[in-house]
């Protein structure tokens, strides 16, 4: 039973996981392309990201509402309301991108007071401000690809984000190659930011035709539905949407808030950290797809009432997204060195990443777990309980932790990944534990 489930979870999770890492491989061309101008411009891409990539996640979470709402509607047949919950995600999706874009573009000064290195400051500030305005076709974006993989049509979303990363490194190899003038980390490291938003741009375009003109979407588009409001709709989405986005807001938070306490370290300590998160994420990546197609099949489960199914598929989740990350860790953990070095030839900065590596090989597996366990929570509708664990487990004792290893034992850049990696245990173990009394509670 576990092994049909795994497979059944795999058959969706699979395009999913593709169609992720081609985001954050995104994250990396960029990282790796500004690497080679110096540590200060990738400093600097460091710090917009860290701020960017908190604001970001809220919108994924608040995004992924609608494809476990989707599944559990259509396993009872209700196939009308998968119009107007698109129409209902679209439009909340995008009042609440066009409200955080300009937010961050015109509160982008908030990177001078943050005690950063000035230099480093100066950079980041309009980086923050283009990839802020990227929010808004990322968020049109993702509101179609949650659609498609709550039908569990997931090829369309999955090429379109692959095509995006050929698209991105042309996009940035020509803009940060194209300004007039002798080219200097001042004016060339902007072409990625530049290269991200008209990439993000291409296939939000690309997607939505496809979604409005191919003929297996029609039947979920009746003529009788009308783009309009529906309060029920609404409601639900931000139920769901809100405390699923600030559980991932809140953990991206955290590691923003270690980026800014590595900047007090050093611009050299910054740029190791950019490295080191950059290279953590794409396996995080992997086990969060994983968790948003077992949110999607637990969902449909307990439409069905078949709450056996239900724990199965945790079972079966939980155990893939463990195993891989035991996997990952341990490839981080034997090439840490030459990962790290691949980015950037300084010296300095490839020691201080490498280190970073190495726990982050250690913390691989608390990260897969409490990852999965967050998607089958997700699944069943149960985001309140678990924000409030995220909330304590990250923010009254990871980050009071990271600067008191960091600043008082004086374990540096160390002490605040040590720090983190308590705080990820933290919250495996009560997010794990909650989906089992809750399975069991539902049988």
């Amino acid at each position: 039973m576990l092994l049909q489930e795994s497979k059944n979870t795999l058959n969706l999770a699979l395009p999913m996981i593709l169609g992720q890492l081609s985001q954050i491989l995104l994250g990396l061309v960029d990282a790796y392309m500004v690497g080679k101008l110096g540590a200060t411009p990738l400093a600097a891409v460091a710090l917009a990201n860290s701020i960017f990539s908190v604001i970001m996640l809220f919108g994924l979470g608040l995004a992924y509402a609608l494809s476990p709402i989707l599944a559990n509607a259509l396993s009872k047949g209700e196939t009308k309301k998968a119009a107007i919950m698109l129409n209902n995600s679209l439009m909340l999706n995008m009042i609440a991108a066009i409200i955080i874009a300009a937010t961050i573009f015109f509160g982008a000064n908030i990177v001078f007071y943050l005690n950063q290195p000035p230099e480093v400051s100066i950079l980041a500030k309009p980086f923050l401000q283009v990839i802020g305005l990227s929010f808004i076709p990322f968020m049109v974006f993702m509101t179609y690809k949650q659609f498609s993989e709550g039908l569990e049509i997931v090829i369309p979303p999955l090429i379109a984000a692959l095509l995006a990363v050929p698209l991105n490194i042309v996009l940035n190899y020509w803009l940060m190659n194209s300004n007039p003038g002798e080219i200097t980390f001042y004016n060339g490291y902007m072409g990625a930011a530049y290269g991200t938003f008209f990439t993000r741009t291409a296939i939000m375009v690309g997607l939505m035709i496809f979604v409005m003109r191919k003929p297996v979407f029609k039947p979920f588009f009746p003529r009788d539905i009308l783009p309009k409001p529906k309060k029920d709709v609404i409601v639900r989405l931000l139920k769901l949407g809100i405390p699923g986005g600030l559980q991932w807001t809140l953990e991206a938070g955290a590691f923003s808030v270690a980026a800014i306490m590595m900047g007090w370290i050093g611009t050299k300590s910054l740029a190791a950290h950019n490295i080191a998160i950059n290279i953590a994420v794409l396996s995080f990546i992997v086990v969060s797809a994983l968790a948003a197609a077992s949110a999607i099949l637990i969902s449909k489960a307990r439409g069905e009432k078949n709450y056996e199914k239900v724990t199965n598929i945790g079972k079966s989740s939980l155990v893939m997204g463990i195993g891989f990350m035991g996997v990952c860790g341990l490839i981080l953990l034997l090439f840490s060195h030459a990962i790290a070095a691949f980015f950037i030839d300084d010296d300095e900065v490839v020691r201080i990443a490498a280190e970073l590596l190495v726990i982050a090989a250690f913390f691989q597996i608390f990260d897969g777990a409490q990852a999965v366990a967050a998607g089958l929570l997700r699944g069943l509708e149960d985001v309140k309980v678990p924000t409030i664990m995220i909330t304590i487990a990250y923010w009254v004792l990871a980050i009071p932790m990271g600067y008191v290893l960091a600043f008082r034992f004086q374990l540096n850049e160390a002490g605040i990944w040590y720090a983190l990696s308590f705080g990820l245990l933290i919250v495996a173990f009560l997010l794990v534990k909650r989906f089992f009394y809750l399975s069991k509670k539902l049988g």
